[in-house]
């Protein structure tokens, strides 16, 4: 599409010089004309080049955005996979704390104790 509008441009001032050379008895105005068609020929190929330079410039960055999707959609599958994996693996229990109603004899104090810290994962040096 963009090649059949290239043509046209160009057939269209193509057609502008070919009438002037044929108008021959306005030499002044003839120059002028070339001269014109010359500077849009000139015009159209630089926005043209601008053009090819923003395709292109546009082209990096979809690159850079798509790279950037993809690094993210990774960190979100690792964290997921992360938050997932120690929600599984917590099955330690509390310690529980009983209450005492009484005092214990004196032997079987350091006994309780001891088990008390033993069961919550404390190590006990006696």
């Amino acid at each position: 599409m963009a090649d059949d509008v290239n043509q046209q441009v160009e057939d269209a001032l193509n057609m502008i010089v070919k009438l002037t050379n044929e108008s021959g008895n306005l030499k002044e105005l003839r120059n002028s004309i070339h001269e014109k068609v010359s500077e849009l020929r000139n015009l159209i190929y630089i926005i043209k080049d601008n053009l090819n330079e923003k395709i292109s410039e546009n082209d990096l960055l979809q690159n850079e955005v798509n790279e950037l999707k993809k690094s993210l959609e990774v960190q979100r599958t690792t964290q997921a996979e992360v938050q997932l994996a120690t929600s599984m693996c917590n099955t330690q229990e509390p310690c529980r704390t009983g209450s005492r109603t009484g005092t214990p004899p004196s032997e079987g104090r350091k006994k309780q104790y001891a088990d008390f810290f033993l069961r919550c994962g404390i190590p006990v040096v006696c």
